[in-house]
């Protein structure tokens, strides 16, 4: 056999060969060797400098064949599949001042993958799984190749799935009758990628089309048609107020895939009435998934209203059984199915469900009968007439080429129908074959639409006929309702026949994650009602005590402040009125009156307001708590829990949810506090490990209570969720007990509703730590082996630690994942009373949580068996003491173990889907629970105006005003406790009887309110106030000749007397309170001088 090379093309002739790229395909190890040994090449590479970007090369790259000679090519050389997508366009980009200078290679357009067509024997019992050796019809080693590559595109990774409990989503799609269209935005040179199957364009705006060579045989002839529709499309979008910019965004980096129709100079055999771009799929062009599922794909397209095929669920199925089977009965009916509801057929899409990556995993097509049957029509008249094209007219020999032809169609009709359904009987397709060559032979016109607009021929033939004359125009346009996507949320039934199975469906349409989210969030509520209700309760009671102990303290405070003010401006006030004592008892109170007025805040005819405390009154008020959720991982090191945050932040995010969620890594802590020392202290890496351990946990601890903190205060969001990211082994219970027991107290007293959700690894029991039945039921392990085993090969693998970085100690990464791995020895999880308990047998700790999300974090399948030696080893840690895992014996088996059979584990790095992820949030309280509380309703405040009188001595006013301001500011519990309250010891007696005047006063009448709803009182009388001043002089003078007579006594009387004339004139004329000061007796009026 001869080498086969790859084809390339230079078009432009303005640059050289493009080695690179070709360098690039042989690395890719594709085989050059054509099997015919015709020498043919297998890929086709074509390079072509842009015409509108003269900076950039547009390199299209494709199998070099079409047809069933493609598909052969494919089938022969799986490795094509994802390397070789049906469309690939690369664009080498230069420096636009040095053409020679190479800036990157960037993928400007990504197609599907290549997928075939769905065959019986796939999907029926007998043939399923029968050895492809055995069939007859099979005789060449080649056609087995392709046979078993068809077969295993389509179900071995199904099957594979399905081995490792996932769901397989079977959704069918509209296979539209169109050419194939691709578009893509290009950020980094801002222009439109639109194309073709092979050929791709670039263009900013509808003018850059010009530039493309538009004559006849031209290789951009399609690709202008699709980009002049394209540039039409979103053109309307203005009109219909989408974000051209959004748009951009969101394919910068995709391609769109669909079909372009309605050109009807471009016909197939279905007839579009509009010239449009029918999408129906979205690949990532640096992905090499085959596309994104189709609840993200539609969302795009109907965000942007953009025409897409019709789509729907056939259902989910768990067994290869139940899966063959729906797809069989699909194939029935769309077999059946006409042109004008079926079109060309469907195309299949199978979905993994229920697997931390779920992803589209294989594409099958479905044909119909009559597009079968009308494509072969069209090929054997196509080929009749192009042999006899001159003919003179229906001579004998054309006869019977005629005859043959004929009788050759009717006989594959005949083998394509067999005993299927299909929706016209066979006569009419033959008398519509009968009739198509005729027509073609008398007609010049005929034979013009044959070649050129097979779907307006067709039409024309059925003119003649009784049948209706639309047979071929599609409906595409009318299935609006089928234009969005339903998800099957369950299957109620066994798993013996589709047929029985009953889905339950809801919308997955543009804000399909978020209804699913809020209807689960909503279920979940219903579960948990009467656990909330008792909390509320609880809560509630908790509640009123702590505020009202809080507020009573508070108001205790505010008085003894107030009452010592008080006190404090009334003995200044005697003293000046010993000093300067008035003249006339109405002067001071006309003064005060006239005063008072600056200081009231009634009306103008209110001279003066005194403010009293009217009795509490209560209402009922309902008030929304919010509701704060703890997600704690038990799990060991590598497990993938910072993949989990980052797939529940996703959801979150792209379901515009209100829960907030907050994040907080131990690892990042402790990767601050590592460096900070390093960079100020210069310690190496591992001592600035070692010695950060406890400073980190303060922090973290810290750092918790700070996020406790930030949720009590933020009145922006109902619903949160802080992700704790760190390793809690069972000796930590009784600490983390403890301190989640202070934050649940902290936030009940706050009407935040506090939660503990429990993240634990999803392993079979099957599969799970075995010397449960070997030795004692207690002695059982929470995991298994399969978890330790992928925990630790992430943990060798994995580069961006933040605190564990790679040494060239092989067995680090042993001690850690089996150190851990042995701390959960002896940990049991259990239900009690509507709890989640974890218990630490060892020690008796438990730990109580209020749900449980089991998360797959790793593979668990049935099929994976580890090798005995791995089992052996792995009981031997668990089972061992300390001392005899200080010599690392142990350790160094393990990892020799795990290194020879390395090619048996299949491991993936930290991955989360988004099953686990709505799990998660899901289990997660959007909100709160309503509870009823009482509403305090704000006191009423009363005012009076006395009649005014003649001016009084200046210093009384400020006394009485200051006194009315204090009293303005105080509770009905400060006017009580201050007239029961006990004098202080340097109270004298005239300070007592002043205190005790407001309950002499008389007993009001009948209250009047004025307009704001305050009572009016009338103005106490202070001639009595007046009265008592006098007096007190009397006594004080009295007082003050007989202590000149005598010599002052020490004692405690002489050190207060000390202490209160220095607090009157001020340090400088007082003294240190306890001792005796000679000075004591001028101290007091020195001191008042002084102020």
């Amino acid at each position: 056999m001869e080498e086969s090379k790859i084809e390339t093309q230079n078009t432009s002739g303005l640059g050289s060969l493009d080695t690179d790229l070709l360098e690039q395909a042989k690395e890719m190890d594709f085989p050059f060797k054509e099997n015919t040994g015709k020498g043919k090449s297998l890929i086709r590479i074509v390079r072509v400098d842009n015409p509108v970007f003269r900076n950039i090369s547009c390199v299209d790259v494709s199998i070099n064949a079409s047809g069933p000679e493609e598909d052969r090519i494919y089938a022969l050389h799986p490795e094509f599949e994802k390397n070789i997508r049906r469309g690939n366009t690369y664009l080498e980009t230069y420096d636009r001042y040095d053409p020679n200078l190479f800036k990157e290679t960037i993928c400007a357009r990504k197609g599907l993958m290549k997928f075939y067509d769905l065959k019986v024997e796939y999907c029926l019992d007998d043939t399923r799984f029968l050895n492809i050796s055995t069939k007859k019809n099979i005789k060449s080693k080649e056609a087995m190749t392709i046979e078993s590559n068809l077969r295993n595109y389509i179900f071995a990774k199904a099957i594979d799935e399905l081995n490792k409990d996932a769901y397989i989503e079977v959704i069918k799609s509209l296979k539209i009758n169109g050419e194939n269209a691709q578009i893509s935005w290009v950020q980094q040179e801002s222009a439109w990628c639109i194309a073709s199957k092979n050929v791709g364009i670039l263009a900013n705006r509808v003018e850059d089309l010009k530039r493309y060579p538009h004559e006849e045989g031209s290789r951009y002839k399609y690709a202008l048609k699709i980009a002049h529709c394209w540039f039409k499309i979103i053109k309307k979008l203005g009109g219909k107020k989408i974000s051209f910019a959004k748009l951009q965004k969101t394919l910068s980096g995709k391609t769109l895939v669909g079909e372009y129709v309605g050109n009807q100079k471009e016909q197939h055999i279905v007839k579009y009435n509009k010239e449009t771009i029918i999408f129906y799929a979205v690949t990532e062009n640096n992905s090499s998934k085959n596309c994104l599922l189709p609840e993200e794909s539609y969302k795009i397209f109907k965000e942007f209203d953009l025409e897409c095929a019709p789509v729907e669920t056939i259902g989910t199925f768990d067994c290869i059984d139940s899966l063959s089977e729906a797809l069989m009965h699909e194939y029935d009916n769309v077999a059946a199915g006409s042109i004008q509801n079926e079109e060309e057929g469907a195309v299949i899409y199978m979905v993994s469900r229920g697997i931390k990556d779920e992803q589209v995993i294989s594409l099958c097509k479905l044909k119909s009968i009559e597009y079968r049957i009308f494509r072969k029509l069209r090929e054997k008249l196509r080929n009749f007439w192009k042999k006899h094209e001159n003919a003179p007219g229906w001579t004998p020999a054309l006869k019977e080429q005629y005859d043959q032809t004929y009788d050759k169609f009717v006989k594959e009709c005949k083998d394509l129908i067999k005993d299927k359904k299909f929706p016209q009987g066979l006569k009419f397709y033959e008398s519509f074959a009968d009739r198509a060559f005729i027509a073609t032979l008398k007609n010049p016109k005929f034979y013009q639409n044959l070649v050129e607009r097979y779907a307006t021929f067709l039409q024309d033939i059925t003119k003649g006929m009784e049948e209706d004359h639309t047979l071929f125009v599609s409906r595409v346009f009318e299935k609006n309702d089928k234009k969005s996507y339903v998800r099957p949320k369950s299957i109620k039934a066994d798993n013996s026949s589709w047929k029985k199975r009953k889905i339950n469906s809801s919308y997955f349409g543009p804000k399909s994650m978020k209804e699913e989210i809020k209807e689960s969030q909503k279920n979940l509520k219903k579960s948990q009602t009467s656990i909330r209700n008792n909390k509320a309760d609880k809560e509630d009671k908790t509640k009123k005590i702590t505020k009202s102990s809080h507020k009573e303290n508070r108001e205790k405070e505010e008085v003894k402040k107030i009452e010592k003010v008080e006190k404090n401006h009334q003995r200044e006030s005697k003293n000046s009125m010993r000093k300067n004592p008035p003249s006339n008892p109405t002067e001071q109170k006309t003064h005060h009156i006239q005063e008072s007025k600056s200081y009231s805040s009634a009306k103008p005819s209110q001279a003066r307001q005194t403010h009293h405390k009217q009795p509490e009154t209560h209402q009922s008020e309902i008030k929304q708590c919010k509701s704060l959720t703890f997600l704690l991982p038990m799990t060991i090191p590598g497990t993938g829990k910072t993949a989990l945050k980052q797939a529940i932040a996703e959801q979150l995010e792209s379901s515009d949810s209100q829960i907030k969620l907050l994040h907080l890594s131990s690892d990042d802590i402790r990767a601050e506090l590592i460096e900070a020392r390093m960079q100020e202290l210069g310690e190496d890496r591992d001592t600035a490990f070692s010695v950060t351990a406890k400073p980190a946990k303060t922090q973290f601890d810290q750092r918790l209570s700070e996020i406790v903190t930030e949720v009590i205060q933020d009145n922006d969001h109902t619903g949160f969720a802080v992700f704790i990211d760190k390793n809690i082994l069972p000796n930590q219970f009784s600490g983390l007990k403890k301190q989640l027991t202070d934050f649940t107290r902290r936030l009940t007293a706050e009407d935040v509703q506090s939660s503990i959700t429990l993240l634990l690894p999803h392993c079979k029991q099957a599969l799970s730590f075995r010397t449960a039945s070997r030795d004692a039921p207690n002695n059982s392990h929470p995991f298994s082996y399969n978890y330790l085993l992928q925990a630790y090969m992430r943990c060798c693998h994995r580069q961006d630690h933040p605190t564990i970085q790679r040494s060239g100690d092989p067995l680090k990464e042993v001690r850690i994942s089996c150190g851990f791995f042995k701390q959960f020895a002896a940990t049991e999880f259990s239900e009690q009373a509507g709890k989640i308990v974890c218990t630490d047998r060892a020690t008796g700790a438990e730990l109580q949580f209020d749900n449980k999300v089991e998360v797959s974090f790793t593979e668990e399948s049935h099929e994976f068996q580890p090798p005995q030696a791995f089992i052996d080893v792995v009981d031997q840690i668990v089972s061992a003491d300390q001392k005899e895992l200080e010599d690392d014996r142990l350790y160094q088996q393990f990892y020799e173990c795990v290194k020879f059979y390395q090619k048996l584990f299949n491991f993936e790095s930290g991955k989360c889907n988004t099953v686990d992820a709505l799990n998660v949030i899901n289990s997660i309280p959007s909100k709160g629970p309503l509870i009823q509380k009482k509403a305090t309703v704000p006191t009423q405040v009363t005012a009076s105006s006395p009649a005014p009188t003649k001016k009084p001595n200046k210093l009384v006013p400020q006394v009485e005003t200051l006194t009315e301001t204090v009293t303005n500011t105080t509770s009905q519990n400060f006017q009580k406790s201050s007239y029961s309250t006990k004098q202080e010891e340097n109270n004298d007696g005239l300070e007592e009887e002043e205190e005790k005047i407001p309950m002499t006063k008389k007993a009001p009448t009948e209250p009047e309110y004025d307009d704001d709803g305050f009572k009016i009182v009338s103005e106490k009388d202070h001639t009595k106030v007046i009265d008592k001043q006098k007096k007190y002089e009397e006594k004080e003078k009295a007082k003050a000749e007989s202590k000149a007579k005598s010599k002052p006594k020490r004692g405690s009387n002489r050190n207060r007397q000390g202490h209160r004339g220095s607090y009157r004139g001020g340090r400088r004329g007082g003294r240190t309170p306890g001792r005796p000061n000679p000075s004591t007796r001028g101290s007091r009026q020195g001191g008042m001088a002084r102020w």
